[in-house]
């Protein structure tokens, strides 16, 4: 935008000092053809000078002095007397971003662990079978069966000898001359439940001998606890007889 009000101040200022060269020389021109003697009374043509023919001379002793048809002489802008030139100039080139790649996510193994190794529970130590836990068991038993008022449970040791057993060591209900209503494991379910099973067993016997006897009918029971081994666990029976 500068370097053109440049150029145009600089046409003007051509422009104007043509003019006012020209000028000046129409002057000089003007004060040697117009002396009134030289025109107006020649001796040798005899002709008079009329303002007209003075104009016509001065115009072409001075062809600049008068601008021509084409020419604009609006020299209020300068821009129209030059041709503009004037490459335009290019758009500032604006920096790109600086590109950044995307940082990859660290890789991270799809093979799971391996759980962390815990050692299995073990399992209780067997329970020790002793003649004092028979016992215990008996006597739990007993107390059980002498508190009946219907009649009286005796514990009578030698009906065990009556007891067959077969080959396994089980007895055999089918070849012994003495009865008995289950047979509770000690060794799966421990003392308390073989204790309870057999105060059932009191309760059946004590219901089975009422369906013999008259009402009121006072009887004694024989009975007797034994133990036995099969598959290397304790069993418990009550016997009756």
């Amino acid at each position: 935008m500068k370097l053109k009000i440049l150029t145009a101040l600089l046409s003007l200022f051509i422009i104007i000092s043509a003019v006012a060269c020209g000028n000046q020389s129409a002057e000089k021109e003007n004060g040697q053809t117009s002396s009134p003697s030289a025109e107006i009374s020649s001796p040798d043509n005899g002709q008079t000078s009329t303002p007209d023919q003075t104009k016509s001379t001065e115009t072409e002793s001075n062809p600049e002095s008068t601008p021509s048809a084409g020419q604009k002489t609006d020299t209020s802008s300068g821009q129209n007397s030059a041709p503009n030139n004037q490459t335009p100039s290019q758009p500032p080139q604006t920096s790109q971003p600086p590109q950044t790649t995307p940082s990859n996510p660290p890789t991270t193994s799809s093979v799971p662990s391996d759980p962390p190794v815990t050692s299995k529970p073990t399992d209780p130590p067997a329970p020790v079978y002793t003649k004092s836990e028979y016992d215990a068991i008996v006597a739990a038993v007993d107390l059980y069966a002498k508190s009946k008022t219907s009649m009286s449970f005796n514990l009578k040791e030698s009906l065990k000898d009556k007891v067959v057993y077969n080959a396994d060591g089980t007895p055999s209900q089918t070849k012994s001359s003495v009865g008995w209503h289950g047979t509770p494991n000690w060794t799966q379910n421990g003392r308390d439940k073989v204790i309870s099973s057999l105060k059932y067993h009191v309760d059946l016997t004590e219901d089975m001998i009422k369906m013999q006897i008259s009402p009121g009918e006072k009887v004694t029971v024989d009975y007797y606890i034994i133990d036995f081994k099969y598959n290397n666990e304790i069993y418990f029976a009550l016997i009756y007889g």
